[in-house]
Order: C-alpha cells, then structure tokens, then sequence
C-alpha cells in the first residue's frame, strides 16, 4: 500500500491497514501478512511494529534509491 505524499501523516496508512488486519482475522482463512519496506523509511516500520507486524529478515541492497543501496526489511503478522 502507499499514500500520496500529501496525504501522509493523517493517520490514512493505519487505518487501511488495520481494516487489512480486522478483514483478514474475520475471514479466517488467512493466517499471516507480510510484507516489505525500505530500511529509509522509518514511518512506516514504525507503523508496523506499532500494529504488531515483526521483523522476519532483511535483504541488503536490494534496490538503489538515487544510485545508492537500500535494504528491504521484510516484516510479519500472524493472525491465529
């Protein structure tokens, strides 16, 4: 997911993923998320580890931001 940059810091990226989190602990069928965040953006892993998602790995330089390596940190959250 991503929010426009103009709309950022308003509270919108915890709220789609907390409605991602509440639909998928109610359909039951999906046990875990996942997902991946560049190690230069500490907002959003915040965001995650405040809404309960773990560290689960990390890729280094696995993308180059303006000619530079980035890490990916790979995140999970089990829901059973």
């Amino acid at each position: 997911m991503c929010v426009a940059r103009d709309w950022r810091n308003r509270g919108i990226g915890r709220q789609l993923l907390q409605t991602c989190i509440e639909v998928c602990t109610r359909e039951g069928f999906i046990e875990k998320l996942e997902l991946e965040v560049f190690s230069n953006n500490p907002g959003a892993i915040a965001l995650y580890r405040s809404l309960g998602f773990e560290l689960e790995g990390v890729r280094k330089g696995s993308i180059r931001k303006a000619g530079e390596p980035v890490d990916i940190i790979c995140m999970g959250k089990w829901l059973t």
